[in-house]
């Protein structure tokens, strides 16, 4: 199962896809293969709160989550989730932007407290982009305007990309 992210990722690329459009998400799947991370009723739950958000950056079943991201247009924000950047599984990679690539870092629950976030820490970089070290994280980074609750289940759903 190890190597069929690998074979879809050979598939892509023959077909024409750029390889820097999935790059996160393919090394994602390379290292914890494709399978599936949900438990059903649990935070790795696909259809979860924290899951939604992650994936695809909507509130229930389709409600974008408002957002900004400085020197983006709000019109190119949309319909996007923390996985769009960092990978389906929250390894991180190489990111295609205009002028070449950035490099989203790794974001599961237990890269981020080895990066000294707390959950707290987690809230604020995800509202004001403000890191654990109080530096301003990266001006690609979109600041979402989530509740409370919803940085609780999104806090859930990287926990359980810790245990996948």
């Amino acid at each position: 199962m190890r190597h069929a992210g690998a074979v879809i990722a050979l598939l892509l690329v023959l077909t024409g896809v750029p390889v820097g459009v999935l790059s996160a998400d393919v090394a994602s799947r390379i290292a914890y293969g494709s399978g599936s991370i949900a438990h059903a009723g649990g935070p790795g739950d696909p259809d979860s709160v924290g899951a939604r958000i992650f994936r695809a950056g909507v509130r229930g079943e389709k409600t974008e989550i408002p957002r900004a991201v400085q020197r983006v247009p709000a019109g190119a924000l949309t319909m996007a989730g923390c996985a769009r950047c960092h990978g389906t599984f929250g390894l991180g990679g190489p990111v295609p932007v205009e002028w070449g690539s950035a490099f989203a870092p790794p974001i599961t629950y237990d890269d981020l407290m080895q990066a000294g976030y707390t959950d707290a820490g987690v809230g604020a970089a995800v509202r004001t982009g403000i890191d654990a070290h109080g530096r301003m994280l990266s001006v690609l980074m979109p600041r979402w305007d989530l509740s409370d609750q919803e940085i609780t289940e999104l806090i859930a759903h990287l926990k359980a990309l810790s245990n996948p």
